[in-house]
């Protein structure tokens, strides 16, 4: 398991605007987040550092926790400087327009990349049993706990992005939610998306769509918000 570290000095500022979740140039995360700064825009892309073996050596590099994407807080109805940047190739969302990441969750990663526990991305969990942390350095956060090699780890997960990154915690810091579950998906029988590599039918408002049978079994580069 790899020590998660944080890179962009703006992404922890307080911002009165949504953050929202962009598929960008993988490999260029930071890059991306940096040029978005200097526009102004709090962003959120924080790595860890793992080895790397080489033909004649073993590296410890820098990757990003979420591969190919970053968080930024801006004005939905005023994104233009967000799409028009090199390396964005579009917001996540629906037919509706761009999906706001639910706030807890930023709050949660946040929290995660203040405490400086170890941690890695993990398979995107289905619904189950909620937590909450009551003490340690990610009191106050809510994930779902799992046990891995004997270890339990809190697998805290953005939503719209069907990813998680995992952290080991200690047993006595976790207090189970009782009757709450786990945060589903977006439901495919109910969804729409814009990743798409060819074109698409156009809604009402202009924005290209898939429907519900067409959902890709990952995101593609598309057509941008």
């Amino acid at each position: 398991m790899s020590k998660l570290t944080y890179l962009s000095p703006y992404s922890m500022s307080n911002t009165s605007y949504s953050w929202y979740a962009l598929r960008v140039k993988a490999r260029y995360e930071q890059t991306i987040a940096s040029v978005l700064e200097e526009k102004g825009y709090a962003t959120l892309s924080p790595t860890y550092s793992t080895k790397r073996v080489w033909s004649d050596r073993v590296k410890t590099v820098q990757v990003p926790l979420f591969a190919g994407y970053l968080f930024c807080a801006f004005e939905a109805h005023s994104r233009l400087p967000i799409v028009t940047t090199p390396g964005v190739l579009h917001i996540l969302g629906t037919e509706a327009g761009p999906t706001a990441v639910d706030t807890a969750e930023i709050a949660a990663v946040t929290a995660l990349v203040r405490s400086g526990l170890k941690a890695q991305p993990c398979p995107y969990l289905m619904p189950g049993q909620r937590v909450y942390l009551d003490a340690g350095p990610l009191a106050g956060v809510e994930g779902v706990v799992i046990t891995q090699n004997n270890r339990q780890q809190l697998v805290i997960s953005i939503t719209l992005l069907q990813r998680a990154v995992a952290a080991e915690v200690d047993p006595r810091w976790v207090r189970p939610i009782k009757g709450s579950l786990a945060k589903d998906p977006i439901p495919v029988s109910k969804s729409a998306d814009v990743y798409r590599s060819t074109p698409a039918p156009k809604s009402a408002n202009g924005y290209q769509v898939r429907t519900a049978g067409e959902w890709p079994a990952r995101i593609r580069s598309g057509s941008k918000y």
